[in-house]
């Protein structure tokens, strides 16, 4: 339930909310995006146009990294 109050008060915010599978996390830190893949299947960033890779790629398989800045 938690879970469903916070999407909604997002969602009314105006701020867009993604849904990644169990053990992908998503987060900035330090003025660069930082992505991690924990689960045992890939997954595909969704990267804007702008996005310029710094480390990894936009495929994250399991147990790898991807760094990019905006």
């Amino acid at each position: 339930m938690g879970k469903a109050v916070l999407r909604r008060v997002y969602q009314q915010a105006g701020i867009p909310v993604r849904e990644l599978p169990e053990g992908v996390i998503l987060e900035w830190r330090d003025g660069f995006w930082v992505g991690v893949n924990y689960s045992g299947k890939p997954y595909t960033v969704a990267l804007p146009a702008n996005a310029k890779i710094l480390i990894g790629q936009k495929v994250l398989k399991p147990a790898d990294v991807l760094v990019w800045k905006e």
